[in-house]
C-alpha cells in the first residue's frame, strides 16, 4: 500500500509525518527531505515512534491544517480520472505534468528542490503541453540548468505514461495509446523545431505501472526507468545515487548513452505487419513499433532445475521491486546458438486431444498481445494441449511481454494459475515470468532463470495470486527477458488454467 504524508518533523535517522487518514508515522529519512515536503512511502518505510514523541508533534498539526488540506486535495485531483497522462521532465531539476485529454496541463508536481525552486513564478497549469514545456526550458536555460555549452548540461530526458485511474484508459486502452503516442510525435517536432539545435534529448515511453514505483521512489518516470536500465545491465546502484547524479552522466557511465542507440529512444513509427506465406490460420494484429523500457523483476520464486519435472512449486511470496540494490548474476560467455530456418519443432510428449484450460488459443487471440512484436499467431505446429498455441516471433531490441488486460473475472484469492511456456535452445533468453497485476496494477510474478527450465520443452510454471491483493486482477501474461534484449527467434504459449 502506498501512503501519501507531510513531512512535520525531522529526527536524526526518522522522519515524522502526518499522513492523508490524520495519522502522525514515523518514516525513514533521507538527507534530502525537508519541512513541509510532501512525500510518498509505503509500509516497508515506516518506523516506530513512541506515544510520547508523537505528542510532541500533535500541536503542531493545527498550524498547518490549511496547509494539509490543500496538499491532500491536491493530490486527489493530480491523480484523478481527469489526467490521462503523466509526462515527466528531467534536466537536473525533475518535474511531473498531469495532462488531460486535450493535451492540456491540468496540474504541475515539482519532484525535487531544484524544480520547485524553478517553477516560481512560472504559470504552467491550464495552458497546452508544448507551451508549459517550452516556459520550463526557457525557464532552466535562464536559471543555468541547461547549458549548450557543456555535456553533463545538454541533455533532456522527457518520459511518459497512462494513467491508468483515468477514465479514458478504462473505456479503450488502445485508444488512449495512439494518443500518447500522438503527443509523443508533437512534442518531439516541437523540441527539434525550437532547440533542436542547442541541445540532446530523448523522448521515452514507459509502462503505466512504472508511475506506481516512481511515486515509491519518490523520482521522476524517466530516472526510474535509468535505475532498472542499469540494474538490468549487472551494475550495483542505490536509487539514491540515482536521485542526486547527472543524469548524462548516469547515462554515459554505465553505457546507456545515446539512448536511441540502445533501444530505449521511443519515438512512435508505424511498422506494417508481416505475414507468412506458409502460416495460416492467424490474424495477425500490428502493434505500434514504440519501444518501452520494462521492469526487472527479481526475488521471485522459480521452477524446478530437475529436467523431468514439467511441474514447479507453487509461489507463494509477492514480487518486491522496491529494494535500492540489486546485482544480477554474471553470464556466462558462450557461442551464440542460431536456429537453422528449417528446423522443426517437435512437442516434448503427445498433445491432449481437448484444450479445457480457460486461454486455450485454439481459436483466437483470446485478447492476449504483444507490446513489441508485430507477428504472433494461432499455431498449429507446437501445442501444449489441444491442437494450436500462440507462437510469437521476437525480434531483437526488447524485452517481450504477452499479456491480456481483459482477464477472466473467476481469478480470485488463492487461485493458482498454471503457465505453460515453450522456449527454444538459445544463449540470449535470460528468464521467463508468468505475471499478473492487481487492481491497483502491483506486479507479482514468478521470474524463473533460463537455466532452471528445459529449452526445447513445455515447461509448466506456477502462479498463485495472494490472499491480500486487490481485486479484480487487471493483466495476465508471461515476460520473455533476453540478454542485452538481443533474443530473435519463436516462443510459444499455451494453456494457461485455473481451478
Amino acid at each position: 500500500m502506498k501512503y501519501i504524508g507531510l513531512i512535520i518533523g525531522l529526527e536524526e535517522n526518522r522522519a515524522v509525518v502526518l499522513t492523508a487518514e490524520s495519522k502522525v508515522l514515523g518514516i525513514k529519512r533521507s538527507e534530502r527531505m525537508f519541512l513541509g515536503q510532501k512525500v510518498f512511502f509505503s509500509h516497508n518505510d515506516i518506523l516506530t515512534v513512541k506515544r510520547r514523541r508523537i505528542n510532541i508533534y500533535i500541536s503542531a498539526i493545527a498550524g498547518v491544517a490549511a496547509l494539509l488540506l490543500l496538499v491532500f486535495s491536491y493530490m486527489k485531483f493530480f491523480y484523478s480520472s481527469e489526467n490521462l497522462l503523466f509526462i515527466d521532465v528531467d534536466i537536473n531539476p525533475s518535474i511531473e505534468f498531469a495532462i488531460d485529454g486535450k493535451s492540456v496541463v491540468k496540474d504541475v508536481r515539482p519532484i525535487n528542490e531544484d524544480a520547485d525552486a524553478l517553477i516560481q513564478n512560472l504559470d504552467l497549469e491550464n495552458i497546452p503541453l508544448t507551451e508549459a514545456l517550452k516556459k520550463y526550458i526557457d525557464k532552466a536555460i535562464k536559471e543555468g540548468y541547461l547549458n549548450a555549452n557543456k555535456d553533463n548540461s545538454n541533455y533532456l530526458l522527457v518520459s511518459a505514461a497512462l494513467n491508468p485511474k483515468s477514465s479514458d484508459f478504462k473505456k479503450s486502452r488502445v485508444n488512449t495509446e495512439k494518443r500518447l503516442d500522438s503527443e509523443l510525435e508533437n512534442l518531439k517536432d516541437n523540441l527539434h523545431r525550437v532547440y533542436g539545435m542547442k541541445f540532446n534529448f530523448d523522448i521515452v515511453k514507459v509502462p503505466e505501472y512504472y508511475k506506481e514505483k516512481s511515486i515509491e521512489k519518490n523520482i521522476s518516470l524517466g530516472k526510474y526507468m535509468v535505475y532498472e536500465r542499469i540494474r538490468a545491465k549487472g551494475i550495483l546502484i542505490t536509487i539514491e545515487e540515482i536521485k542526486s547524479g547527472n543524469l548524462y552522466s548516469l547515462l554515459k557511465n554505465n553505457g546507456l548513452y545515446p539512448l536511441n542507440k540502445t533501444s530505449i529512444n521511443i519515438l512512435p513509427e508505424s511498422t506494417p505487419a508481416k505475414v507468412r506465406e506458409t502460416d495460416t490460420n492467424y490474424t495477425v494484429i500490428p502493434t505500434p513499433s514504440v519501444t518501452t523500457s520494462t521492469p526487472f523483476i527479481m526475488n521471485t520464486h522459480v521452477v524446478s532445475n530437475t529436467p523431468q519435472s514439467k511441474l514447479t512449486p507453487e509461489v507463494t511470496g509477492k514480487v518486491r521491486v522496491t529494494p535500492d540494490t540489486y546485482k544480477t548474476p554474471a553470464y556466462n560467455i558462450t557461442p551464440t546458438f542460431t536456429l537453422k530456418p528449417t528446423q522443426k519443432i517437435i512437442p516434448s510428449y503427445t498433445p491432449k486431444e481437448v484444450d479445457t484450460a480457460q486461454y486455450n488459443f485454439e481459436n483466437s487471440f483470446q485478447n492476449f498481445k504483444t507490446t513489441y512484436t508485430t507477428e504472433f499467431y494461432n499455431n498449429s505446429e507446437n501445442a501444449y494441449a489441444g491442437s494450436k498455441s500462440l507462437k510469437i516471433q521476437m525480434k531483437p531490441g526488447n524485452d517481450e511481454y504477452i499479456a491480456n488486460s481483459n482477464v477472466d473475472p473467476s481469478i480470485t484469492h488463492g487461485t493458482t494459475i498454471v503457465f505453460h511456456v515453450w522456449i527454444p535452445e538459445t544463449t540470449e533468453i535470460t528468464a521467463v515470468e508468468p505475471f499478473y497485476q492487481d487492481a491497483g496494477w502491483e506486479w507479482t510474478g514468478n521470474w524463473t532463470l533460463y537455466s532452471q527450465i528445459t529449452p526445447n520443452s513445455w515447461n509448466t510454471i506456477k502462479l498463485k495470486v495472494l490472499d491480500d491483493e486487490k481485486l479484480p486482477v487487471r493483466r495476465i501474461g508471461v515476460k520473455i527477458a533476453a540478454k542485452d534484449k538481443r533474443f530473435s527467434g519463436d516462443v510459444f504459449i499455451d494453456s494457461i488454467s485455473w481451478n
